[in-house]
């Protein structure tokens, strides 16, 4: 024991650097992509063509080439910014085989600068919707690149505008408005509640399953999730409906949330006939797009008092000439509009910045990205 106590006290010292700071230089060189489980990674580099926008950039989308361009500036990223798609600017760049990203916002331009560069294995388009950016047959049609987009960053605030607008009509909220402005008093009005209510969401991607989340957390409703094709039960949904069977979901529902997207598939699929099969004093809400709805047969519907009332985030035409008919008197009460603002929130371009960043570090390493668009279905 006593020969052991003297080996002990004379064994050297491991290492003048302590534990905690040995793994804070290891949590270190994991966040920026060199080590992973103490083993080397190997990044692959990234040329980016950042495609912002052709002509003059608007204030929202300069702030928007701000947070991006700070996102790309990394060890592994080399990126050019470019302001038209085709012409003496493209010409210029060299080396196009090398570039291998197109970072870009949903532009069907994008189809000249696949013609230039053809090896671009992938395109994030850095909005939601993208039915313009798949317009391009080159992007389409090539299996072998992948196309995402940021579609995840608005679910909360277009969740919170189908509850709001929801609210708006069964609680009857025009109504006091009109008192309010009238200066009259009428008390004692009984009024219709969202809780329990059936609620139909038509499309239940990840803005649907938000909604559902928000409609059945917070209000209890029945939530009946309406898809092209059924499958499992999703999250919140208690029931699961197919797009086909339309006129007879909207029969049975008290209130109907739009989230699909533009796909030549669903142009006017709420149609006239459809609108005629809604329940009696039911709310329709849009957050998809406008180009899904009928609006002659919208506004019949309105006016002959089959729906209460329609919150309106996207319209077919925007932006809304000042003759559009939801401008109108009869319409004032009837019609909540946002004019496509919903999804605006002060964070949102940092949520847009915080998906690419992601997806760069995914694919520099190899990794399946996140946000992949069905290029065929269109979402």
């Amino acid at each position: 024991h006593i020969i052991f106590f003297f080996l002990m006290i004379r064994r050297p010292p491991r290492s003048t650097q302590s534990r905690s700071s040995a793994a804070s230089d290891v949590y270190k060189r994991q966040v920026h992509g060199e080590v992973k489980f103490g083993r080397a990674m190997s990044m692959r580099k990234l040329k980016v063509l950042f495609a912002i926008n052709t002509g003059v950039l608007s204030a929202s989308l300069k702030e928007l080439e701000t947070v991006v361009s700070k996102v790309l500036q990394k060890p592994f990223v080399d990126y050019t910014p470019v302001y038209n798609f085709q012409g003496p600017e493209i010409d210029k760049i060299k080396n196009k085989e090398l570039y291998n990203v197109i970072c870009t916002t949903d532009n069907k331009d994008v189809e000249y600068l696949l013609r230039d560069f053809k090896n671009i294995e992938w395109v994030h388009d850095l909005y939601t919707g993208c039915e313009r950016i798949l317009q391009s047959d080159l992007l389409r049609n090539n299996d072998k690149i992948v196309l995402t987009n940021c579609r995840d960053v608005s679910k909360i605030p277009l969740s919170e505008f189908a509850a709001g607008s929801t609210l708006y009509f069964l609680r009857n909220f025009p109504f006091f408005e009109e008192q309010k402005r009238k200066r009259e008093w009428h008390a004692r009005i009984p009024l219709p509640f969202l809780n329990q209510k059936h609620v139909a969401i038509f499309g239940y991607g990840s803005v649907g399953v938000e909604v559902g989340r928000v409609f059945k957390q917070a209000f209890n409703c029945r939530i009946t999730a309406v898809k092209r094709e059924t499958g499992s039960l999703p999250p919140y949904a208690d029931a699961v409906a197919r797009l086909d069977d339309i006129k007879k979901v909207v029969s049975q529902n008290d209130v109907i949330i739009n989230c699909l997207p533009n796909t030549p598939f669903t142009q006017q699929i709420f149609s006239k006939e459809v609108f005629e099969n809604f329940k009696k004093d039911s709310v329709f809400v849009n957050v998809g797009r406008g180009t899904t709805v009928d609006e002659d047969g919208l506004a019949d519907a309105l006016l002959r008092g089959q729906i209460l009332g329609a919150g309106l985030d996207v319209t077919a035409q925007e932006p809304l000439p000042k003759e559009s008919r939801w401008f109108d008197e009869q319409f004032r009460h009837k019609v909540l509009l946002t004019f496509h603002s919903s999804d605006e929130y002060p964070e949102l371009l940092e949520g847009r910045g915080k998906i690419l960043d992601e997806n760069l570090h995914k694919f520099a390493k190899g990794e399946p990205l996140i946000n992949v668009v069905n290029k065929k279905a269109g979402y």
